[in-house]
């Protein structure tokens, strides 16, 4: 695959009109201005790690941003307007490279503990990763609204690389009761984690 290096550098005007090029930080890191799915693109990850189709609609937080080289990434984004529901979302990925994403035990003990969850994980195998998926929703009692949460592990069957990727959608109803196709959006999810592919592999 072929990316685009200077897209960062490139006048707005001359870009896509949306908001993962029109908004400074988020156009650092896309790898191309040729769309790859309906309203999606290429994200490359600047520790060179993986790309994987990044929503057009969606800007990145650079409060949240976290790397070290090139061995570990946390990024943050999202919008107000999911496209299967209507309503906000956010999206969490992580990606960490080295011998500690050979043990799949410790990835689920510290996603499941960073969003409280405490199921298990459907695997399915492909060519070149294994993804691991589960769902679950939130309602704190202490407030009104709930989201649902679809989440998992991308895992190289080549490397030491692996993503843990988190996907929430806001209910703001103050029941909780969003009438949403769960199993379309999970479907949709899983579509989006199995877009990553792994670069630099051992």
């Amino acid at each position: 695959m072929s990316f685009e290096k200077d897209i960062a550098e490139m006048d707005p005007k001359d870009l896509p009109d949306v908001p993962a090029f029109q908004d400074d930080f988020t156009r650092e890191f896309m790898a191309s201005t040729e769309e790859v799915g309906d309203g999606y693109y290429v994200f490359q990850s600047k520790t060179g790690g993986y790309t994987m189709m990044y929503p057009g609609d969606a800007k990145m937080s650079p409060r949240y941003y976290e790397i070290n080289n090139e061995y570990f990434e946390s990024i943050r984004f999202g919008s107000d307007h999911e496209e299967i529901t209507g309503d906000t979302y956010s999206v969490r990925v992580i990606y960490k490279t080295g011998k500690r994403t050979n043990d799949v035990e410790v990835l689920f003990s510290v996603l499941s503990d960073m969003i409280g969850y405490k199921g298990d994980y459907e695997e399915t195998e492909f060519e070149d990763k294994i993804i691991y998926f589960a769902t679950m929703k939130f309602a704190p009692e202490d407030m009104e609204g709930s989201s649902y949460r679809f989440f998992g592990i991308v895992k190289s069957k080549t490397s030491n690389q692996a993503v843990s990727y988190l996907y929430k959608i806001y209910c703001n109803d103050k029941q909780g009761n969003c009438n949403y196709d769960m199993d379309f959006i999970e479907q949709h999810v899983k579509k989006l984690m199995n877009s990553i592919e792994f670069i630099n592999e051992d």
